[in-house]
């Protein structure tokens, strides 16, 4: 090799190198996007096998990225939304959202490890607060040994919070009001850390009434005036160590579920007021009050010599109190109807129950919010399972249909409604679709059928053998089997109570042959 060649060589690898240097400068080693944070609408979720792992950037961890968890019901739209235009490394990555598992927490899909399972984590009591409300906060130390918390500023809370702007994770650098007209920041000195002894619990409660949110640059009088906290997305996060003397950077953080806060609703006085009667008399009057338990306005009658009537008119109680739904704050969207549902129950589900008097049976469930833990286990109390996440508050759900009644009442409850056989079929099914290389010789279709997580696979297989069906697998995690039967017993299958959900299984025709 001569020395001309050489050179050229040389400067050829210098400039691999440069350019390669510049590339990591400016982009980073994960990509040349930043992680992109799910909407909270992909992130809602009833149990584990709701959420899926997906690119967390156009690269993903297979090509050094970042990962993040959705509900599978949204995989298809999040991959749209993602960059197109990205330069990857072809490297697995060694990002921490690579290592981590997802799981359905608080009712958002969230990516835990192993070790963040088993060692410290910090919660809220709910997912969904209006201004003014208290926020529950709650660390669990389940380390055989005691952490300590680190607070830059005596007169800060131990934990620190954050809110979602353009889709990133920004820091609020805030104190709490102590009751004066303005806060002031008078020295910013570190308070002694709070121990949390082992396998222990901190339980504290923040009010939404009012925050002090300091600016990044503090005019020269250090004071702010408490206003009520911005609507939006947050979460909280604590930092501790294992030591009490530790270091900032020497500290672990770990993050709590999002939460939303929303603007504090202006209610009429009337609202909450009761139709009731004064005095001894036998009198007897009837007017309208606002159930703010179940959100809607009822007729009342009261006995007295004089009365209090919030509404003479139901019309006037509704135009006043009943929250307008033109927003579609409670439509329910299923790939084969859109539906804003009256409240209570639906007609064709008191027909349903009158005509085959079901013992348990899967319904729509709709809630005014989701329900947190206490709630829960009401609806535990009454043996309802909730069977998987809609959307706008809605579940499918195993309900025992002699309760209907005592479950519309629980005051969270808003409407529950029948599943159709044609919400459970898909459109390529339901509309004649079905491609003709898809369609077995001798008739019968490949298909995949889900069925509600109550119902065991066992019994989900002799159904379709009841049907003439062939079980050609099974899927435990989605609670499936792959099955061959006969076109025409689809729409029979789909009036089964137990059947979720029924699709094509694509590819090369499975005949019984080779079903052995």
């Amino acid at each position: 090799m001569n020395l001309k060649t050489k050179i050229v060589m040389g400067i050829f690898i210098i400039g691999i190198v440069l350019i390669g240097g510049w590339w990591i400068w400016k982009f980073g080693i994960y990509g040349t996007t930043k992680p992109i944070v799910p909407p909270l609408k992909m992130k809602i979720c009833s149990q584990d096998s709701d959420c899926i792992i997906v690119k967390g950037d156009c690269c993903g961890c297979s090509s050094g990225g970042t990962a993040t968890t959705i509900n599978k019901n949204f995989e298809e739209e999040w991959y749209e939304k993602l960059p197109k235009d990205c330069i990857c490394l072809m490297v697995i990555s060694d990002h921490p959202s690579c290592f981590k598992e997802t799981r359905c927490i608080n009712n958002r899909c969230v990516l835990r490890s192993k070790e963040e399972e088993q060692q410290v984590t910090i919660t809220t009591d709910k997912t969904e607060y209006e201004q003014g409300e208290t926020v529950k906060i709650i660390v669990r130390n389940n380390l055989d040994k005691s952490i300590w918390d680190f607070t830059s500023c005596g007169d800060k809370p131990f934990w620190s919070l954050q809110k979602l702007k353009d889709e990133v994770w920004t820091e609020i650098d805030f104190t709490l009001p102590s009751g004066e007209e303005t806060c002031e920041l008078i020295a910013c000195e570190r308070r002694e850390s709070k121990e949390l002894k082992p396998n222990s619990v901190i339980h504290y409660e923040w009010n939404l009434t009012s925050i002090c949110e300091w600016p990044k640059a503090i005019n020269e009088f250090f004071k702010v005036e408490p206003k009520p906290i911005e609507k939006g997305i947050y979460r909280v996060y604590l930092t501790y160590g294992v030591n009490k003397e530790f270091h900032f950077f020497e500290g672990e953080t770990v993050y709590s579920n999002e939460f939303t806060i929303k603007e504090k609703s202006v209610i009429d006085p009337r609202c909450s007021e009761k139709v009731r009667g004064i005095g001894n008399c036998e009198a007897e009057e009837v007017g309208y009050e606002f159930n703010q338990g179940k959100g809607i306005c009822v007729r009342e009658s009261a006995s007295g010599c004089s009365f209090e009537i919030p509404f003479w008119s139901l019309e006037e109680c509704r135009e006043v109190c009943e929250k307008k739904e033109t927003d579609d704050t409670y439509k329910i969207y299923l790939k084969s109807r859109q539906f804003i549902p009256e409240q209570g129950i639906s007609d064709t589900l008191k027909s349903a129950i009158a005509t085959m008097s079901p013992e348990q049976m899967h319904v729509l469930l709709q809630f005014y919010h989701i329900p947190g833990n206490d709630e829960r286990s009401k609806l535990s109390n009454l043996n309802v399972t909730l069977c998987g996440y809609i959307h706008n508050n809605a579940y499918f759900a195993s309900v025992p249909a002699g309760y209907l009644t005592e479950i519309c009442n629980l005051s969270f409850v808003r409407w529950i409604g029948e599943i159709l056989p044609d919400d459970k079929i898909s459109p390529i099914i339901r509309e004649s679709r079905i491609p003709p290389e898809d369609i077995n010789p001798d008739g019968t279709v490949n298909l995949s059928i889900m069925f509600f997580k109550d119902v065991s696979l066992d019994d989900a297989s002799q159904i379709i053998s009841d049907y003439g069906g062939i079980v050609k697998g099974r899927a435990p995690i989605t609670n499936a089997l792959v099955v061959i039967v006969p076109k025409e017993s689809i729409s029979t299958i789909a009036n089964e109570d137990s059947v979720h959900w029924i699709d094509i299984v694509p590819g090369p025709p499975i005949t019984e042959e080779e079903s052995g």
